[in-house]
């Protein structure tokens, strides 16, 4: 039997062969084929370009605008000295007297010593981030524009709008007069764009919280009560409240630092005491770590400046010793120390004296915030302070260097590039 089924089979293979072995090759092929395809791997947390032209991706488009202001505001932990990336709170704090540079890194020690360089790739990257914070900020308000279902609903437009804004103040506040505001276009190219003078970077600040403004106030209740239920009104109204209060904080903000300290008193006038607008970090990723290494409040009230200028004494000490009294939450767990340690003010000898104790107290209460450096600014351009009583001055305590006279940071060497703006308009603070 078995050489029956040998016989048999011998010249079905001998006839056979060359077609069997093709199938063979074909098949080998398609095996290595199928082979290539496992390497084909879907990422679901990578959204490609051609997958951001819809309403679906809005919350992505949110959330990365969102993650490039925590980077250009508080930085993150992805790279640099230390595993550190410098935001405005770590660069304003060396030029200002919030903090001091323990290392050995030149770029900071001349930072710290008010001797900030343009070529520094270190300050470079900060100058970068908050651009690239502005330009996400600004993409992701037109997709909302044009992809959100109802922005009468959807708080997105709201919100990227202030993020835009704030970007901008930080250009107004940590950097020279003559800061360029470009635009890389859809193909990659560049629109240059002109030097800006401080003024007209907040006049652009104040246009986006205005935007902003009105995109909250357009948030409607009781489209959201007919469409969505008790659970879309609920959500919208908190959108609301929270969007109008960030808009208007940042209204305030501009106003204060153009001088204004009236209108900017006026602008928050509405905002809660308790308002606050968190960026959230974690350790999932060193992106995500907060470069300042806690969490912490972004932005405060305005109206104790405007009580000042008004010589309202009553009015301004009862604001500061509320403050005092009560501590926000964010700056300890209990209040029973602090409030042991923070006799209440009293009332200052002097319209001078008062300036000094009302910028002591928002230098502590706001302490590696991001208000330092422009406060600093502003007593020497507002209230006329001499240099020599405001920013750090004499002798540097390392690498035998003196303190410089710089009160903002310089246009980064990197602008060469732009044919319209290569370097500060001007200097004073």
């Amino acid at each position: 039997m078995i050489a029956i089924l040998h016989d048999m089979i011998g010249p079905l293979l001998r006839r056979s062969r060359r077609p069997w072995g093709l199938a063979a090759s074909l098949a080998g092929a398609g095996t290595l084929l199928a082979a290539c395809h496992l390497l084909d791997v879907s990422n679901p947390d990578i959204v490609p370009p051609e997958g951001l032209n819809s309403a679906a991706a809005l919350p992505t488009i949110r959330a990365g605008a969102i993650g490039d202001l925590h980077i250009a505001y508080t930085g993150s932990g992805a790279q640099g000295s230390g595993g550190t990336t410098e935001g405005v709170i770590l660069l304003g704090g060396m030029l200002s007297d919030e903090l001091i540079n323990t290392e050995t890194f030149p770029d900071r020690i001349l930072a710290d010593a008010r001797r900030p360089q343009r070529e520094s790739v270190t300050l470079t990257n900060v100058f970068r981030n908050v651009h690239r914070a502005r330009r996400a900020a600004e993409a992701a308000a037109a997709k909302f524009r044009q992809y959100s279902p109802d922005t009468t609903l959807d708080a997105g437009l709201a919100e990227m709008l202030s993020l835009a804004g704030y970007a901008y103040v930080f250009l107004a506040e940590n950097y020279c007069s003559g800061v360029p505001v470009s635009t890389v276009n859809a193909d990659g190219s560049f629109t240059y764009g002109d030097p800006l003078t401080t003024a007209e970077v907040l006049d652009t600040a104040l246009d986006r919280f205005r935007q902003a403004l009105g995109a909250a106030l357009a948030l409607d209740t009781v489209k959201a009560l007919a469409t969505g239920g008790p659970s879309l009104l609920n959500s919208v109204r908190a959108n609301r409240t929270n969007m109008t209060a960030l808009a208007r904080m940042g209204i305030g903000r501009v106003l204060l630092d153009s001088g204004n300290a009236a209108a900017a008193d006026t602008a928050v006038t509405a905002v809660a005491t308790s308002f606050a607008y968190l960026i959230q970090h974690d350790l999932n990723t060193t992106r995500q770590n907060n470069g300042v290494f806690n969490g912490i409040r972004k932005f405060k009230r305005y109206g104790v400046e405007a009580a000042l200028r008004r010589k309202d004494t009553t009015t301004y000490l009862t604001t500061l010793n509320a403050l005092r009294a009560t501590p926000p939450s964010y700056v300890l767990s209990g209040t029973a120390a602090l409030t042991a340690i923070t006799p209440a003010l009293t009332s200052p000898a002097d319209s001078n004296a008062a300036v000094t104790q009302l910028f002591t107290e928002r230098g502590r209460w706001l302490w590696l915030t991001g208000h330092r450096l422009g406060d600093l600014r502003r007593l020497e351009r507002q209230y006329a302070r001499p240099d020599s009583l405001v920013f750090p001055n004499g002798g540097y305590f390392k690498s035998g260097l003196q303190y410089g006279s710089a009160t903002s940071y310089p246009i980064p060497l990197d602008e060469e590039n732009n044919p319209k703006a290569a370097a500060c308009l001007s200097t004073a603070p």
